[in-house]
């Protein structure tokens, strides 16, 4: 009885983060048989997309259900999560990513300190697994200019700062291009008083670009952000 009872102390002693880890990767080894190939597949369009086809109409865009999103260039697919703190610019991002990313062994991070994750994510994470599984879709963007506002501290306001890039569509089967769009969004000069909130309005702008271009694209969303630095 005295063994049981230290058992199940130690069960509850353990982090959060580390009960995270091992239900996740279960789950990863439960349906690594039907990710890898997808991943595989996946890899093949990002080939074809470097070959960067002309841009062209599409002429009935799927519905955005199903539509795995990646940068053509980087490891946004299956490497490990960039520290968005650390990086300048514009980034796309898609619930898929962080399920391609957990086959090569990159977990995620559970930021909560007092409690593991529940059932219902658990199982929120495995229903996004097999959808990533039978995704018949993927979103490939490559970014043009990613420009940051220029700020005058001394009257709050900003100047410039933009975004251009291009997304192309492929069934992922045989890697088949579908088309393509130009995204392009600007933050005017002094379009508002200067907040903190610059990178967010810039990421603002350039999903309403990206969603009203190819409304396909609706549950994928770039994140915009600049290293701060203080008054000057």
């Amino acid at each position: 009885m005295l063994v049981l009872v230290l058992v199940a102390a130690c069960q509850k002693e353990r982090a959060p983060a580390e009960v995270h880890r091992e239900r996740i990767g279960a789950l990863v080894e439960k349906h690594r048989a039907k990710l890898a190939p997808q991943l595989k597949a996946l890899q093949a369009v990002q080939a074809a997309a470097k070959a960067r086809p002309a841009l062209q109409p599409i002429a009935a865009p799927p519905p955005a259900e199903g539509v795995v999103s990646f940068d053509e260039e980087g490891d946004g697919l299956a490497g490990p999560e960039l520290d968005p703190a650390k990086q300048a610019g514009c980034r796309l991002s898609n619930r898929f990513q962080g399920i391609f990313r957990a086959l090569s062994g990159d977990l995620g991070t559970w930021r909560n300190p007092s409690e593991p994750p529940r059932p219902d994510y658990l199982a929120g994470y495995e229903r996004g697994q097999e959808q990533a599984a039978s995704a018949t879709l993927a979103l490939v963007c490559r970014t043009l200019e990613a420009s940051e506002p220029l700020v005058n501290y001394r009257s709050r306001t900003y100047a410039g700062g933009g975004f251009s890039g291009e997304c192309r569509l492929f069934r992922i089967a045989g890697a088949q291009y579908l088309g393509g769009v130009a995204v392009t969004a600007r933050l005017e000069v002094r379009e508002r008083q200067m907040t903190t909130g610059m990178a967010a309005n810039m990421t603002e702008r350039v999903n309403q670009a990206l969603h009203a271009a190819l409304p396909t694209a609706a549950k994928s969303w770039y994140e915009c952000r600049w290293p701060h630095r203080p008054p000057q």
